[in-house]
C-alpha cells in the first residue's frame, strides 16, 4: 500500500483544476447520510442477461438453476418450477455514473406473482441489490425520472388486502454507492368497508395521486401528494372525489429522500380546494 506521503505528492503534483474538481467531489459523497437502510444485497455469479434466458428456458432444471443463480427458494408442490410469462431485463441508468443496471421483471403462468430483481455491476461482479414481489397483479415495477429528468428511479407497488380492505402501497427507490435505498414511501390506494358490525356502511375509496412537476436536483426535485377520497353512493349518481389534502415533498440529496415542504404548498397547491394547480397537473408524464 502506498503510504500517505506518496499520495500527498500526488495530489502537489496534480493539475491545480484537476484537484479543484476532486475536493468537491469528495466532500458532496461525504454529506449524504441516507435516511434509510439499504435493501439487502446478494452477489451473483452470472449477468443478468444469462439468467433470464435460463428463466425462458423450456427445461425445469435450467430454469431452477436461474433462481439459484439470484438465491431464490422456490416453494412450489413437488418442488416444480412452473414456466413463467412476460420475463423482460431492462438496462437502465438508476445512478448516477453512466453504467446500465438492470432490472429483471418475470409472473408466473396462471398466476398472479410478479417478482423483480435489481442487478448493479461493480466493476468487477454482478450483484442483486433488492428483490419485490406483488400478488395482486402486473403493476410491480415502473420507470420514472422522480430526482432527476436524465436518470430513472425504480417505482414498486405492492398490493394488499383483507376482509373489507385493498391497499396498494408505492414506494421510490435510488441507487447510491452501489445500494439501493428507499426515497419515498406512501399509500397509494386504501379502499374500505365503514360496514360495523350488523351496520351497513359505504365503501370508501382514497387514492394519493402523485405528480412530478420540478424534476431539477440543484434545486431539488419537488413531488406534489393529492389525497382524494370517493364515498360509494347509488349507481346513478355522479358526484367528484373529495379533495382531502394537497402536500408537497421536496428531493433532498444530503439524506436520499424526499421531505416534507411546508413552505412550498402554496407554490404548487391552491389552498382553497386543496388541489394540485394546473401547472402541476400540466406536467404530468
Amino acid at each position: 500500500m502506498a503510504s500517505p506521503r506518496y499520495h500527498a505528492g500526488m495530489m502537489r503534483d496534480m493539475p491545480r483544476a484537476i484537484v479543484l474538481l476532486i475536493l468537491p467531489a469528495i466532500a458532496w459523497a461525504q454529506t449524504i447520510t441516507p435516511a434509510t437502510r439499504p435493501e439487502p444485497r446478494l452477489r451473483v455469479y452470472t449477468d443478468p442477461a444469462a439468467i433470464a434466458r435460463y428463466l425462458l428456458s423450456p427445461s425445469e432444471e435450467t430454469r431452477r438453476l436461474g433462481f439459484r443463480q439470484m438465491g431464490v427458494t422456490l416453494n412450489f408442490p413437488n418442488n416444480s418450477v412452473p414456466d413463467l410469462v412476460d420475463v423482460r431485463l431492462l438496462a437502465t441508468n438508476l445512478d448516477d455514473d453512466q453504467e446500465l443496471e438492470r432490472v429483471l421483471i418475470y409472473s408466473f403462468e396462471r398466476r398472479r406473482l410478479s417478482a423483480a430483481h435489481v442487478f448493479d455491476f461493480d466493476g468487477n461482479a454482478w450483484w442483486c441489490v433488492g428483490e419485490f414481489d406483488d400478488n395482486e397483479g402486473s403493476e410491480l415495477i415502473e420507470l420514472k425520472g422522480a430526482t432527476m429528468a436524465y436518470h430513472d428511479d425504480l417505482v414498486v407497488r405492492v398490493g394488499g388486502h383483507g376482509t373489507g380492505v385493498v391497499k396498494t402501497q408505492f414506494s421510490i427507490y435510488r441507487l447510491w454507492a452501489g445500494r439501493l435505498y428507499r426515497i419515498f414511501q406512501t399509500t397509494e390506494r386504501h379502499d374500505y368497508d365503514t360496514t360495523f358490525l350488523t351496520k351497513p356502511g359505504p365503501w370508501r375509496f382514497e387514492r394519493r395521486l402523485l405528480y412530478f412537476p420540478l424534476r431539477d436536483e440543484t434545486r431539488g426535485s419537488v413531488l406534489v401528494a393529492h389525497h382524494t377520497r370517493l364515498v360509494e353512493t347509488a349507481l346513478d349518481t355522479l358526484h367528484r372525489p373529495l379533495s382531502l389534502s394537497c402536500v408537497v415533498y421536496r428531493w433532498d440529496r444530503s439524506t436520499l429522500s424526499f421531505v416534507r415542504d411546508s413552505g412550498a404548498d402554496e407554490d404548487w397547491c391552491v389552498p382553497a380546494s386543496r388541489e394540485p394547480q394546473a401547472r402541476v397537473v400540466a406536467a404530468i408524464e
